[in-house]
């Protein structure tokens, strides 16, 4: 094991006090499925105002699901992930084109990628009859989407709590339905039901920063 490696590890889980660190490092049973999911948020840490880098190029975290296309826009500079809007498209039979042609307009002529939620690959939520899935369509229209496999649920949740407890994220305070799911999703919803922008921000996250497993030291697996 390379010198550092441990200790590398444990700062990406956010401290010894950190309960996920506590579980998977030390091999402590935490009970992770009690109360908010995302339990690492606060909003007088983390929101305040942010404005889009034209210098920089920008990230765009995608959630499809048929009447609710929603997404949200990210720059990552120098390790930190600046949330600069949200979209919540929800008029009746939204669908991938609807938010295609939502992604050109606002962005034009910026540099932008699409980091979705990979089962777009496979899935079609055009109300068009289109045979291309949310993907495809998506690069019909000139879009960069970028290749993810999704990562575990659960995984993808602690990814973002431990970007908050590090405080590397702060999120615009227009994005008011973000806010909204990050403080009131718990572990008694189904949250593919009722929360689609902080899912779609946690792909972006998951993307640069994935939890790393130390799979040499005792652990629980039951996220």
């Amino acid at each position: 094991m390379p010198s550092g490696y441990y200790e590398t590890l444990l700062e990406d889980y956010g401290g010894e006090e950190n309960p996920l660190a506590r579980q998977e490092l030390f091999g402590e049973f935490v009970n992770l499925q009690a109360g908010a999911i995302y339990w690492g948020f606060d909003r007088l840490v983390h929101m305040g105002t942010v404005k889009k880098n034209n210098s920089e190029p920008i990230y765009i975290g995608q959630d499809f699901n048929i009447d609710n296309m929603c997404n949200v826009y990210v720059q990552r500079i120098n390790h930190h992930f600046y949330v600069f809007q949200e979209t919540s498209l929800t008029h009746r039979n939204a669908n991938t084109d609807d938010a295609s042609k939502k992604i050109i307009t606002d962005l034009k002529s910026d540099d932008y990628s699409v980091i979705p939620d990979s089962t777009g690959g496979a899935r079609k939520t055009s109300s068009k009859g289109n045979a291309m899935s949310d993907i495809q369509i998506m690069e019909s229209y000139g879009i960069n989407v970028l290749r993810t496999k999704n990562p575990l649920i659960r995984d993808r949740q602690n990814a973002l709590n431990m970007i908050f407890k590090k405080n590397r994220i702060t999120i615009d305070q227009s994005c008011k339905k973000l806010r909204n799911e990050l403080e009131t999703i718990s572990t008694r919803d189904d949250e593919g039901s009722v929360s689609h922008l902080a899912v779609a921000l946690g792909y972006v996250v998951w993307y640069f920063d994935p939890l790393l497993r130390d799979y040499g030291k005792s652990q629980s697996y039951a996220l």
